[in-house]
């Protein structure tokens, strides 16, 4: 068998290359206090576990570091608004994932712990009822300990604080009962104050590094390629860092050379002692695996959720491609006979005017028939364009480049209440192969629509953009949005439909939407719409 570090070097060897390369970048880090992770030390200077596992990863891919000292609040709201590239130790939270990109390796695992002072006869959470709670300002634990009391029906009084030294601070000058704060620094602060951990644990959780959202995915590839190589080494800068400063938490529990002293003189008592304490190890440890299971167990269920839920969206969404695709195929065979049937009018209205050509009033009735054939003739063309039957020439195109110039036709064709705004700036052009003319046609059809959805005005809203869909493969979008109406949901499932209309009677065909459906499949392009009742609509072509 080939030793677990020979893999891990090799595989080092293999993975190093891929990741980005990052010599002499400098990397805004926060600093606040979180001792034993991460802190400044009574000289300012940043100390703590995973400060150096950080520089050791700064060292390796030849970063500079800049740490930026602040309160938890104050880091937290850096990394948020982008002064901070990396901010850490962090617990992931939902609410923190709309903000923040959290690495997929965790750091450690913690949870938060209730202290008081030392001669407090406090010992559970019950016990706080109506009392005095010191905590840190927008910390995790500080919300979790909140929402419990809350739930536990306990009213008490919030005293809060700037940091976990504060917090001991205010404990100690009797300003508070009770604190709240993560276990592990908590140990580590406790030393220092006239203060003792209860019993009452609560909120166990995953700590890691996060980066502002959106940003700095290349810092956090690294992270987790680091950490995760790390962490698989017993031998690594993680462990020895981690013995060393969670090897020197303050213990209740007596030295090793007076319990060997004890166990001389008192054989016996020692042994059941050593008994209980292997006996809460293994309860501690089967704890931990049970934890562990019902954590997976979750990420399963909610696994299986998702699968459903995207097997309902598969089936629904086959259900309408083949209702569209029966539709089309309808609505191609009654075109062609329509076109037929209009080929044969369209003749006899021309005798009939060329033997009429004296007599005005017959004229008339016949140029009043022939509108209405062309009328018809251009009905009959949309249906073709919906069932994909039309002839195309497709060709490169500039989508950003024909947007821009048929929005000039647009404007003029649009009320001056109707303000049109226009974002075709892309990084690279947008590229693709279509047949102009019914690129146009698409375009105008969604604009007359939109313009009909805001019949008191307001702005609409053409883009393009180019990005990638989820296979990874280049896409270009075009958006056309409206501030009007919108529609519910009933409406929006029937949009493209051909002849559906909310329009009143003789104000529409319902063949605008079903036009662009047709066009944009027969692109080998998809179209939908995302709306709600007075909140407006927003059409997207891809």
């Amino acid at each position: 068998m080939v030793p677990r570090t020979s893999l891990l070097a090799v595989l080092i060897l293999v993975l190093a290359p891929a990741l980005p390369a990052q010599e002499g970048r400098v990397v805004r880090v926060g600093l606040h206090d979180a001792e034993p992770v991460a802190f400044p030390d009574e000289n300012g200077d940043p100390a703590g576990f995973g400060v150096e596992v950080f520089e050791h990863i700064a060292d390796f891919e030849g970063w500079e570091i800049e740490w930026r000292t602040g309160s938890w609040a104050e880091c937290a709201d850096r990394l948020r608004s982008g002064e901070l590239d990396v901010l850490f130790p962090i617990l992931k939270t939902a609410a923190r994932e709309e903000i923040y990109d959290f690495t997929s390796e965790p750091f450690f695992s913690t949870w938060g712990r209730i202290f008081v002072p030392t001669r407090s006869e406090i010992e559970s959470v019950l016990d706080l009822d109506g009392l005095r709670i010191a905590v840190v300002r927008d910390d995790f634990f500080s919300d979790a300990i909140e929402d419990l009391l809350y739930r536990l029906g306990q009213p008490v009084t919030w005293v809060e604080c700037e940091t976990r030294t504060d917090v001991f601070t205010t404990l100690e000058a009797g300003l508070a009962d009770a604190g709240a704060v993560e276990g592990l620094s908590g140990f580590r602060h406790m030393a220092r104050y006239d203060v003792r951990p209860t019993q009452a644990v609560f909120a166990p959780g995953l700590v890691h590094m996060a980066v502002p959202a959106g940003r700095n995915a290349e810092i956090l590839d690294v992270l987790d390629f680091h950490l995760s190589r790390m962490q698989d080494d017993e031998n690594s800068v993680y462990w020895r860092s981690h013995a060393t400063w969670y090897g020197n938490q303050p213990s209740r529990s007596l030295p090793a050379w007076a319990s060997a002293t004890i166990l001389v003189v008192s054989g016996v008592g020692v042994l059941a002692l050593g008994f209980v304490v292997a006996l809460r190890m293994q309860v501690r440890a089967k704890t931990a695996q049970l934890a562990s299971r019902a954590t997976a167990l979750e990420l399963e269920i909610e696994e299986r959720q998702r699968s459903d839920r995207r097997r309902l969206e598969a089936e629904t969404a086959l259900l309408q491609s083949q209702k569209m695709e029966a539709v089309g195929q309808l609505a191609a065979g009654v075109a062609h006979d329509f076109r037929n049937l209009l080929t044969v009018i369209s003749a006899h209205l021309e005798r009939i005017h060329e033997r009429t050509e004296d007599q005005p009033g017959v004229t008339e009735s016949v140029q009043v028939a022939n509108q209405a054939v062309e009328q018809a003739g251009r009905m009959t063309r949309s249906l073709l364009a919906f069932s994909r039957r039309l002839e195309t020439d497709k060709r490169p195109v500039d989508l950003g480049a024909a947007v821009e110039d048929t929005s000039n036709m647009i404007r003029r064709a649009l009320p001056a209440s109707i303000l049109v705004e226009l974002d075709v700036e892309t990084p690279q052009r947008p590229w693709i192969h279509a047949d102009e003319n019914q690129l146009r046609q698409v375009l105008l059809n969604l604009v007359l629509n939109a313009r009909d959805a805001m019949p008191e005005g307001g702005t609409m809203r053409l883009a393009v953009e180019v990005g990638e869909d989820d296979d990874g493969q280049p896409v270009v979008r075009l958006l056309v949005g409206d501030e009007g109406c919108g529609m519910s949901e009933e409406v929006s499932e029937r949009i493209f439909e051909p002849f559906y209309t909310t329009k009143e009677r003789g104000q529409g065909t319902g063949l605008g939407l079903a036009t662009v459906h047709g066009v944009i499949e027969e692109h080998g392009g998809h179209v939908s719409v995302s709306s709600s009742p007075g909140a407006g609509s927003l059409f997207t072509v891809t």
